[in-house]
């Protein structure tokens, strides 16, 4: 009977290390990452409907439509949860193994009468440590997903914004369209007066209609475009139509441009989840060296003579002898891997500081570029067409005087609807580097930082 407990307490302790795993993420897991994503990601509901933005909707709203109903976005969620599944599954024990051997049965042994029963439980030991290993590799394989899952959020932020303001850029372009078909308007009918009045000959009056009639056009294609813009924006969150409150930017806001190249290699999700393949294949390397020592298997288990009825306890111990397979190619492998890892982390951090020295630099010419237009150009090209409108319909000046400082102030318009939109967009792509808005009341040293391994 006592052998019977202890072969039973045996069973028992192998099933309880079998059942010591890890546990399954939670929906406050995946909120809980680096940089905490704000968005849904529950798979039943996340793309239940299709989002709809019947009213104007400002930045914020369509960042929240645009996360709250993009299939990238859930794809990444639910790669997170399945690779930490994974992560679950290392943190569980090998299974025992259970041996049953018979000895001498029939021949002129009666049967089972004189047979030896021998029935054992052999549990692996983690001697060297390769469960630990297992673990570290697959936790650094979770954190390199949950910086992707946050890079594709960074993305789709970013594809948003730009968007969005390509729809306040089509709008400008639309408004200056009108602006000049309003112009050109204008100078037809004055000179419809100038010609009914006997004072310029009717050819100028062509001219004029002519000239009004390719601003209508213009403003047609301007219309044209915004819609582009719109669907463009809308298919973002699956409507079929958006329609937008906000305008362009037309200042640059103070930015401590010292801590930005800091702030952007420590922030940046991209280069977040290069750092933890690297760290992932450095640990996976370490697992290879690790997984080249011997397995070591104790058995315990109980014997019968049936004949006798005598009952007695046995033990072993089985070893792996790593002798045909010395892993030396896996290491070679996994150290040229780690190698690559390096080196793409390396480029990452090289193409994430050029893309901010360009953007940076596209910001002071365009913000350059736009202050020339509002504190000179703009003023001197509208008080210059103002003169000539003045004096054409006082016999001043003719028609050519009058035609040449219309097309001067729309090109002078156009060129500074070109420099604000540069403005905007620059600003633009430089929040899409770091995920949020450049103003002033947003603090740099702060935004959503994620730690490295």
């Amino acid at each position: 009977m006592q052998s019977a407990n202890a072969f039973l307490g045996t069973i028992v302790l192998g099933a309880l290390l079998v059942g010591c795993g890890g546990r399954y993420a939670t929906s406050e897991d995946l909120l809980s990452l680096p940089t905490r994503p704000p968005s849904p990601v529950d798979a039943d509901s996340l793309l239940a409907s299709q989002g709809e933005a019947s009213d104007p909707v400002d930045l914020e709203g369509a960042i929240a439509l645009v996360l709250g109903h993009n299939p990238e976005l859930r794809a990444a969620a639910e790669q997170v949860l399945a690779t930490d599944a994974g992560r679950v599954q290392t943190h569980a024990w090998d299974n025992p193994e259970l041996l049953v051997d018979l000895e001498g049965i029939g021949g002129d042994r009666r049967g089972f009468r004189q047979t030896e029963v021998t029935v054992a439980l052999g549990m692996p030991v983690d001697v060297f440590g390769k469960r630990g290993t297992r673990i570290r590799v697959a936790e650094a394989e979770v954190e390199a997903t949950r910086a992707r899952f946050v890079e594709t959020r960074r993305q789709l932020v970013a594809q948003t914004r730009l968007a969005f303001h390509k729809v306040l850029a089509a709008q400008e372009l639309l408004r200056i369209s009108m602006d000049r078909f309003r112009a050109t308007e204008e100078t037809a009918v004055a000179t419809a007066r100038q010609v009914d009045a006997g004072k310029v000959p009717p050819l100028h009056q062509i001219r004029a209609e002519v000239a009004r009639e390719a601003a209508r056009s213009r403003v047609e294609s301007a219309r044209a475009l915004v819609q582009a813009a719109r669907l463009e924006l809308a298919s973002l969150w699956g409507a079929a139509d958006a329609s937008v409150k906000g305008s362009l930017r037309s200042t640059t806001p103070q930015i401590d441009r010292s801590s930005l190249a800091d702030l952007l290699l420590a922030s940046n999700p991209r280069l977040l989840e290069a750092l933890w393949i690297a760290e992932r294949q450095r640990r996976h390397r370490d697992r290879i060296s690790r997984e080249r020592m011997p397995d070591v298997t104790p058995a315990l288990g109980v014997r019968w003579l049936t004949e006798s009825g005598h009952q007695d306890f046995v033990a072993g111990v089985a070893i792996g002898l790593p002798i045909l397979d010395r892993k030396a190619a896996a290491m070679t492998a996994a150290e040229r891997t780690h190698a690559a890892s390096l080196a793409k982390v390396e480029a990452i951090r090289r193409e994430l500081l050029a893309e901010l020295t360009l953007v940076l630099q596209r910001l002071d010419e365009a913000t350059t570029r736009f202050q020339a237009y509002v504190s000179e150009i703009v003023p001197r090209a509208q008080e210059a067409l103002d003169l000539a409108r003045t004096g054409y319909e006082g016999g001043k000046f003719g028609y050519l005087e009058l035609l040449d400082a219309q097309n001067t102030f729309i090109d002078v318009e156009s060129g500074r609807a070109d420099a604000l939109i540069a403005l905007d967009q620059a600003l633009t792509r430089l929040e899409g580097l770091f995920d949020h808005a450049m103003d002033e009341t947003m603090p740099l040293d702060s935004p959503n930082k994620r730690k490295t391994p």
